[in-house]
Order: structure tokens, then C-alpha cells, then sequence
């Protein structure tokens, strides 16, 4: 059927028909995000990457927000099935290091998980789920373990947003700075300058889990939840 896939030679030279599907439809949004940004996505524009009519993409999603919402999830899936050994803090540590990696590999489309975060947090509800049934396993009470979760989770997204951010920008205060009258300033605008992103990273990261495993043996602080 026409527009279902791209046209491509079998063995014998004949054009053959790529199936196009949901998965692929997905990755090739994501490759195109990846490589002209989020503002070169359009349904016309992603039915040329694929070799397809831009119509025939509404049979695999239903419009451009379940496309942006689907790249959320193709991302999370490269975060693994798990597969990691230890406590709540170990699992959390190498989670949080994987999601900062896909954020390195994908900096442009990684600033949905914060413009679109319910279609994020549906999208890593499986994840969201085990990571959860961890903290409460650990023996954080409920609210509190939803809490500290979605902590860990913005400190990541932060972090990224951040360091994609620095990366394109640069570390150029304009103005110059004075030693003397600015002393400690200056001396971190010079770390700042040669940064250590993977140490500070790793710093705050720490500072955070060691604060929710202190919270395990102190009174328990009144939280809300919110969505």
C-alpha cells in the first residue's frame, strides 16, 4: 500500500517496502530531533525522513503531542530492564548516571521530560514503579518516598538542561572580574571555566541520597505530594 514505508532493492533489484510501525516512526523522530532540533519536527517533515506521506504517520500515532511524548519513552528505554545490584541508594546512583547519559546523547529532545513531564511520567511508569516499590522497601513512607523520587528525578533533568546549556554558551562572564574584590568568586568562575562536570555531578548526587537516608532515621518531616 502506498505510504506505508520507504522503497528499498531486494537482492534481485526490485524496490521493497520498509514496514513502518509505531517503533519506527519514533526512532526516526528522535534521529531527526537529534540532528536539526526540536523545532525541525513536524508531521510533513518526519514523513519525508521516513519516505512516507505525512498522513500515513496518523496510522501509527495519533498527532504530534503522542510523538513528543513517544520520544520521552524511546529515551527511557535506554536506561535498560535494570539489572542493577544493592541497596536503594546503589540502584538510585546508577539509574540517575544512566539518565544523565541519555540526556548527553540526546540533549535536544531530553528538555521534553521537563516541557511535557505528565506525558514523561507516564512514559517511565514501569520505571517510576520499581523505583518507588525500592524507596518504600528501603522503608521510606509513602508520601515521602513520591517526594524523593521526583527529587532525584529533577536533580538529574536540572543538572542536563544545565550542562547542555553551558556547553552551547559558554563560561564568559563578560565583564572582568576582580580578584580582590571578589575573591572567592573568581576563584570559582576559574573551576568553572575547567569544569569537572562528571565530579559535580557525582557531588550533588551524593549530597542528595545521604540526605534522604538521613531522613530514614529522623522523624519524619510532613510532605504533600503533589502530581
Amino acid at each position: 500500500m502506498a505510504g506505508q514505508g520507504t522503497s528499498r532493492p531486494d537482492a534481485s533489484g526490485r524496490g521493497t517496502r520498509a514496514r513502518l510501525d509505531r517503533d519506527r516512526v519514533l526512532t526516526g523522530a528522535l534521529a531527526l530531533v537529534d540532528r536539526e532540533g526540536l523545532d525541525a519536527l513536524s508531521m510533513r517533515r518526519l514523513g519525508a525522513e521516513l519516505g512516507v506521506e505525512a498522513m500515513s504517520l496518523y496510522n501509527h500515532v495519533p498527532d504530534k503531542g503522542a510523538i513528543l511524548d513517544g520520544l520521552c519513552e524511546v529515551m527511557l528505554a535506554e536506561l535498560g530492564d535494570g539489572g542493577v545490584e544493592g541497596d536503594w541508594r546503589e540502584v538510585a546512583r546508577v539509574q540517575c548516571v544512566r539518565f544523565r547519559e541519555v540526556g548527553r546523547r540526546h540533549p535536544a529532545a531530553f528538555s521534553l521530560f521537563s516541557t511535557r513531564p505528565i506525558g514523561a511520567y507516564a512514559s517511565a511508569r514501569d520505571l517510576s514503579e520499581a523505583m518507588l516499590a525500592g524507596l518504600r522497601d528501603a522503608g521510606f513512607d509513602r508520601a515521602t518516598a513520591i517526594m524523593a523520587y521526583r527529587t532525584v528525578v529533577r536533580y538529574v533533568l536540572g543538572f542536563v538542561l544545565a550542562e547542555v546549556a553551558v556547553r552551547t554558551e559558554g563560561t564568559d562572564v563578560g565583564a572582568p572580574v576582580s580578584e580582590r574584590a571578589h575573591p572567592l568568586f573568581a576563584e570559582m568562575l576559574a573551576v568553572l571555566r575547567d569544569d569537572d562536570a562528571d565530579g559535580l555531578f557525582t557531588f550533588g548526587l551524593d549530597v542528595l541520597l545521604d540526605g534522604l537516608a538521613a531522613r530514614l532515621g529522623a522523624p519524619a518531616a510532613e510532605v504533600t505530594p503533589r502530581s
